[in-house]
């Protein structure tokens, strides 16, 4: 980190599924980052959370998030916390996976619960320009920021959406959580790069949301529609994988 002055940290585990190293990457990761950027002098560093961090949670990386949080607030530098909703933008690990699952599932898709869980969907770009600005606002050091798209979707919106703009669609069936999570950990042990992990059902288990207006109150922005960018799903995908073909 020599002659660094800005970090921003954006690793995270979770995709990796039950091969995550959440301790060795998300906590003690975060703990070296934190601990040599203030050796080296470091002026500033961001850090990307996710909505409802707690060190109390019951879920693994809701749990690591705010360990991680702690060990930056801690550092002794000029940190910002940027908890956010569910990021979505081309090759994301998010509506992307979600595209090649209803590809890959036959006639139908496994719905978590109901699938009314409250999720609050934020454009690539969008967080972009928040973290960009937050760099430049001296107000926003030592602060933590809960931040997400300018709307509440549900799971089965979410679902709707991206099926009926990639032509995919399937028969939704209502599965309890526990057995889905089930099925994941057994799919997940034997096929490579499944695009569905355990992780994913700990994220659906609750709202994930914020207040709508952060955006345009804290930054002067406003947050694109998800709907109205998730066109990317229509495109070849580069990174395409055996279970795209199947």
């Amino acid at each position: 980190m020599k002659g660094v002055n800005v970090i921003y940290h954006l690793a995270g585990a979770e995709s990796k599924g039950t091969q995550a190293d959440l301790m060795g990457v998300d906590i003690d990761g975060t703990r070296s980052i934190a601990k040599v950027a203030a050796e080296a002098g470091v002026e500033r560093i961001f850090y990307l959370s996710h909505l409802g961090a707690d060190r109390f949670s019951a879920y693994p990386v809701l749990k690591a998030k705010a360990i991680a949080e702690n060990y930056v607030n801690q550092s002794g530098i000029a940190s910002t916390i940027f908890r956010s909703a569910v990021i979505y933008g081309q090759n994301d690990h998010f509506t992307t996976d979600l595209a090649r699952l209803l590809q890959i599932s036959p006639w139908l898709f496994l719905m978590p619960g109901d699938g009314e869980t409250a999720l609050q969907p934020i454009w690539v770009e969008d967080l972009v320009v928040c973290l960009t600005l937050a760099l430049d606002d001296p107000s926003t050091a030592n602060r933590t920021f809960s931040i997400g798209g300018p709307e509440f979707l549900s799971f089965r919106q979410i679902v709707d959406t991206i099926a009926s703009i990639t032509n995919r669609k399937r028969w939704i069936v209502s599965i309890p959580p526990a057995y889905l999570r089930i099925l994941t950990v057994m799919v997940e042990g034997t096929f490579r790069n499944f695009p569905l992990t355990v992780f994913w059902q700990d994220y659906l288990a609750a709202d994930r949301t914020c207040e709508l207006d952060t955006l345009p109150r804290q930054f002067g922005l406003l947050p694109e529609r998800f709907n109205r960018q998730i066109g990317y799903l229509t495109r070849p995908d580069p990174k395409k994988t055996s279970f795209a073909r199947l």
